[in-house]
């Protein structure tokens, strides 16, 4: 009686076992977060849904300064900032607020903007920094790739190796 059963409870055992394996996989690894501050809803909407899609923990950050504190409180693996918001000057105090902040001024930034003399005027100067930059619009894989360059991929495991999940080609 005992041999017959056997078959089936390895069957399941292995089952269960593997499903333990794939949860336990996904509780080591950690979805990397992207605060998003933009303040146009639908740039924010489109690159929020991306980052989900792609393994991201994205943050959208929509009030300028006033987002700071949230910022902060999400410790962002990386931040998408578009320099010119509701004011020409928007992007560019929270731009000196984030480089003067201990706890988020070694974040690496993506700075966007449909501003493309201003990104060349400044690349330069914010690539000393470590920044990158990226006119809009933009190709969404383009901003995918400058993502994995500054954060490795979605995500990194309790031993700090990354996990690259992506799933485009």
């Amino acid at each position: 009686m005992l041999t017959s059963r056997t078959p089936r409870v390895t069957r399941e055992w292995s089952a269960l076992a593997a499903r333990n394996a794939h949860r336990d996989k996904q509780e080591c690894s950690v979805a990397k977060r992207i605060a998003v501050i933009d303040d146009d809803p639908a740039v924010a909407e489109v690159l929020e849904e991306l980052l989900v899609e792609e393994g991201y923990t994205p943050q959208v950050f929509q009030a300028g300064t006033a987002d700071l504190p949230g910022v902060r409180t999400f410790r962002p693996d990386a931040i998408v900032l578009d320099i010119r918001m509701c004011s020409p000057q928007g992007g560019w105090e929270i731009l000196a607020a984030l480089q003067q902040d201990a706890l988020v001024s070694a974040t690496p930034i993506i700075i966007c903007s449909a501003d493309v003399r201003q990104l060349q005027e400044h690349a330069a100067s914010w690539e000393t920094l470590g920044y990158r930059t990226l006119g809009k619009p933009f190709d969404l894989d383009v901003f995918l790739g400058l993502l994995r360059e500054v954060v490795g991929g979605p995500s990194w495991s309790r031993d700090g190796s990354s996990r690259d999940q992506t799933r485009r080609p």
